[in-house]
């Protein structure tokens, strides 16, 4: 984890360990950016969240999905 939550980038690809950790990990990164952010698709596999400042010109999205392995 970087020092700040200003300094952390976010990249495709990202591994969190669970949606727990990926939820934290956003609203620490909204906080600490003073974003007003929505969870707007929270199921078993998927997560999305939008940044809502006002006029919804924002815009930062982040997306996350349930990484599964298939096993021949």
């Amino acid at each position: 984890m970087p020092k700040s939550m200003s300094d952390y980038k976010w990249d495709v690809g990202t591994y969190f360990l669970d949606k727990e950790h990926f939820r934290d990990v956003v609203r620490t990164y909204a906080v600490h950016g003073g974003r007003n952010i929505r969870f707007v698709k929270n199921d078993k596999c998927r997560i999305r969240v939008r940044c809502m400042r006002a006029q919804g010109n924002c815009p930062w999205l982040a997306y996350c999905a349930l990484l599964t392995s298939h096993h021949n």
